[in-house]
């Protein structure tokens, strides 16, 4: 694949190919480079990424592709632009069997009928850089074989070097470095011994995980041109959305059971699959950067299953600043928000203070800012994400390459989330559900036999923690999407009211944990002769919280 990346064409087949750019660009009138500004969105008129779009798909698959990548980058262009842009059509034309067939035969080094027991002719999905066929080795097992379009490779060696021809045409937006970002991605992309290894990493990932499942890889039988996978049978989201988008119509955009899935909630499965993107990027090994709906199955069991893609990993002090950044804006705190975020950010020449920048954040108005479509009289969480992210672009800061990957899949997965469950907030409900099961993982270690081995004090010092602990979980059960900020302000007495008996639920739960490790420790050969005396201690503390706080008034 590199050779051919690498090789460079004539001359004369390049500038043929540079002149039916042009010629293309202009037709959509796109032809005259406009002034750069530092806002994106606010020098392009309505129709031009309309006009764009049309344009990109028409001059082939890798255009296009940038078309799509360009979606992703809500740093920097609004919601709706990308939006616009995210409807280029993501499939391709059929390569012929023969080409396929015969690239088989010469990646394998040997016959592909001494491989396979049966293959399928006809490709079940065909995108814009490859396409996927179903087969059976000869060991009885059923797998998808992914190869990289012939044809593709051929347009690869001219247009990428053409790309830069797109410089101008919208202001602000194909700024220096975003051209050659995409070159990167797409080389990586299309380049399947790497997807190979992310799929296996991916995988060992999966195992730990209930709701997450990853296809096995048949690493011998995978080059940089095809790659060879488990064949996982469920239902595809990309033919599960149109078919619920249908039906969402006659219901008035009412949440419903997807199609041949019954039993699964289509609003509910859209926060699962936030919840478990989120949760794989910022616990896990390696997370999808591009997961479109052609590449996540929903299986029987309700587990979702990332089946392709570009992965990426994030540094583990990186994950701590995005799991804050993103609770801090849940929690509609736009100084902390601007904190975290800023501290995977790099400030570019000229940008300006940190203080401009919070104070943009603090007057975010996503109905004139945004273009994300609100929830009910609320705006989404994902609204408010991208317009941080985009005043952070316009005031000069710019995203680290970890952080760009964090960004893009992101977008692509609250977009098909929206799809999903309109109506609802899924990325607010997938942010809220990690925080709870942090909370309770926290909670967990804090009564781990090994730490209250370590002495009375510490144990002492932990207990005096849990009730803040729980008091946190169980609000967030409790209240779930209704805690955010964004809506109205709470009544004092409503507060108090429900503050009163989250705390009293949590001192419940509270003394009804230390009864069960009490007897859990009485079991425990180390444990027997302090037992009693930390479980008397333990219940008479909680007892007296308990009692004051039931007698507290209203």
């Amino acid at each position: 694949m590199r050779e051919l990346v690498e090789k460079r064409p004539p001359r004369e087949a390049i500038k043929r190919r540079e002149l039916q750019i042009k010629g293309r660009l202009a037709e959509y009138g796109l032809a005259h480079p406009r002034q750069p500004s530092r806002d994106a969105g606010a020098t392009v008129d309505e129709g031009r990424f309309r006009r764009l779009s049309a344009a990109l798909v028409s001059l082939g698959p890798v255009f296009s592709s940038f078309g799509i990548y360009l979606s992703s980058r809500a740093d920097l262009l609004p919601a709706k632009n990308c939006l616009e842009l995210a409807a280029i059509p993501g499939r391709a034309e059929i390569s012929p069997f023969n080409r396929i067939w015969s690239l088989i035969g010469r990646e394998m080094g040997r016959r592909p009928a001494e491989i396979y027991a049966a293959f399928d002719e006809e490709p079940f999905e065909s995108r814009l850089t490859f396409q996927s066929h179903r087969a059976q080795l000869r060991s009885g097992e059923v797998v998808t074989v992914k190869a990289v379009h012939p044809e593709f490779e051929e347009l690869l060696a001219y247009d990428l070097e053409l790309l830069s021809l797109l410089n101008g045409v919208l202001a602000g937006v194909l700024i220096e470095g975003v051209i050659e970002d995409f070159r990167l991605t797409l080389k990586q992309q299309i380049d399947f011994v790497r997807e190979a290894e992310m799929m296996a990493e991916f995988a060992r990932d999966a195992i730990r995980s209930k709701a997450v499942k990853a296809p096995t890889v048949h690493g011998a039988l995978c080059t940089s041109k095809m790659l060879t996978l488990e064949h996982l049978s469920g239902s595809n989201l990309d033919d599960l959305i149109p078919a619920f988008n249908g039906k969402a119509i006659e219901d008035g955009l009412a949440t419903t059971a997807l199609p041949s899935l019954a039993g699964i909630d289509s609003g509910e499965l859209a926060s699962l699959l936030c919840h478990v993107w989120l949760r794989q990027s910022l616990q896990g090994s390696v997370f999808p950067i591009d997961p479109c709906p052609e590449n996540i199955l929903i299986l029987s069991n309700r587990q979702i299953a990332f089946t392709g893609g570009f992965f990426a990993g994030l540094p583990s002090y990186v994950k701590t600043n995005l799991f804050n950044y993103l609770v801090a804006a849940a929690a509609h705190d736009p100084d902390s928000a601007c904190s975290y975020l800023l501290r995977e950010m790099r400030r570019g020449k000229g940008a300006a203070s940190e203080e401009e920048l919070r104070r943009r954040l603090r007057q975010v108005i996503p109905f004139r800012d945004g273009g994300w479509r609100e929830i009910g009289n609320c705006p989404s969480l994902a609204e408010y994400l991208f317009v941080h992210w985009r005043f952070a672009h316009e005031c000069g800061y710019w995203p680290q390459p970890h952080l760009l990957c964090f960004f893009r899949g992101l977008f692509q997965i609250a977009a098909i989330a929206r799809r999903l469950g309109p109506g609802r907030d899924p990325l607010m409900e997938g942010v809220q559900d990690l925080r709870f099961n942090a909370v309770f993982a926290e909670f967990r270690d804090m009564i781990s036999l090994g730490r209250l081995g370590d002495g009375l004090d510490k144990y002492a010092a932990v207990i005096t923690e849990l009730p803040q602990r729980l008091n946190d979980a169980l609000t967030l059960a409790v209240e779930g999407p209704a805690s955010l900020k964004y809506g109205g302000r709470e009544r004092a007495e409503d507060r108090s009211r429900k503050n009163s008996s989250t705390t009293v639920i949590a001192l419940l739960l509270l003394l009804m944990s230390v009864a069960l490790l009490s007897h859990h420790m009485s079991t425990s050969a180390g444990a027997k002769v302090w037992a009693d005396r930390v479980g008397a201690l333990a219940f008479m503390f909680v007892g007296a919280l308990l009692l004051r706080a039931s007698c507290r008034p209203p």
